[in-house]
């Protein structure tokens, strides 16, 4: 049995294709203070392939790759928030 260890992520940089653009979405939003977006290696590699083979009148926008458990907790809370005030019948139980 072969295991491939998972690298850390690497950042991602608009300039690696001339048509991928990079909006950091959850910064943007206030979920995150770091406005890098990151992706693993070997995704990033194939991305940058994919969208060199998209028709040249296309591009790709990227958001969000790998975000942090931490950005991934304040994200969970703020969900909880808004089904707490969508929902205002529910239990904390139903809600969590």
């Amino acid at each position: 049995m072969t295991v491939k260890l998972i690298s850390s992520p690497v950042e991602l940089i608009a300039g690696q294709h001339p048509r991928m653009r990079i909006n950091p979405m959850y910064h943007s939003q206030g979920f995150s203070d770091n406005s890098h977006v990151y992706i693993q290696e070997e995704a990033r590699d194939r991305l940058v392939t994919a969208v060199g083979k998209l028709p040249n009148n296309y591009g790709v926008v990227v958001w969000d790759v790998y975000r942090s458990r931490r950005v991934q907790g304040v994200m969970f809370e703020w969900m909880k928030g808004q089904v707490r005030e969508k929902n205002p019948s529910l239990s904390a139980e139903q809600v969590h």
